[in-house]
């Protein structure tokens, strides 16, 4: 059946029957059954399955992740528009250093309880073990 093979890469390249890496470095094309994808479609398809990992790995599911990522922007742009109000700018790069420096310091935070709490747990389980 070699007339209804599916080609992956380009018309160049002619990779038959699986997606090859050397294809695409080659000449930066790919080829899905004869028609090439636009870059507007590469985008859409890698941006999708960008918010399916990141879905994945919050443990949720993508609309749920989707609505989540919504309802962040909404506060952000809430955040950023008091920040410029409070300081009278513009231009939301005015506050951006100190809205970014704030930012920086909570998930520093975050991530010192985090580590906290993991360090407390290996050291219960280490004991556990050792009493055991």
């Amino acid at each position: 059946m070699e007339g209804s093979a599916v080609i992956l890469g380009c018309s160049m390249c002619r990779t038959r029957g699986g997606f090859a890496s050397t294809a695409r470095q080659r000449c930066g094309k790919l080829e899905l059954m004869g028609t090439a994808l636009s870059e507007t479609e590469r985008v859409r398809r890698k941006r999708w399955a960008s918010d399916q990992r990141a879905a994945a790995a919050l443990g949720m599911s993508p609309d749920d992740c989707l609505a989540a990522r919504a309802a962040t922007i909404k506060t952000l742009t809430t955040m950023i528009r008091a920040a410029m109000d409070e300081h009278g700018a513009s231009d939301p790069v005015e506050v951006l250093p100190e809205i970014l420096a704030r930012m920086q310091e909570k998930v520093v935070a975050e991530a010192r309880v985090a580590a906290k709490a993991a360090a407390r747990e290996e050291v219960q389980r280490l004991l556990r073990k050792a009493i055991a």
